[in-house]
């Protein structure tokens, strides 16, 4: 699969209608509905960390990446990539 389309393959926070952080898998991956996880259940909105899965098709393996919510542009915290790619469609 040709994965050229802008936007699919970034992970973004928003407040509203601005973005406030972003990082980009690169070309030949797209990015799943990530989910945000509250730091306590009484946490600020916004803190806490942001889960997701990347399909990189050139070599047909998904990643599991965590980000800090308030730093995403930072990069993953942590990851782990899968020895196979799961089918698109891992919803939070």
């Amino acid at each position: 699969m040709d994965v050229q389309e802008h936007g699919f393959d970034i992970v973004l926070t928003l407040q509203g209608e601005q973005i406030c952080w972003r990082y980009r898998y690169g070309a030949g991956s797209i990015t799943e509905e990530p989910v945000h996880v509250p730091a306590t259940p009484t946490a600020l909105e916004g803190s806490g960390w942001v889960l997701g899965t990347a399909r990189h098709w050139p070599s047909e393996r998904t990643t599991l990446s965590m980000f800090d919510a308030q730093a995403v542009n930072a990069g993953p915290l942590a990851s782990v990539t899968l020895p196979d790619g799961l089918p698109l469609g891992l919803h939070g």
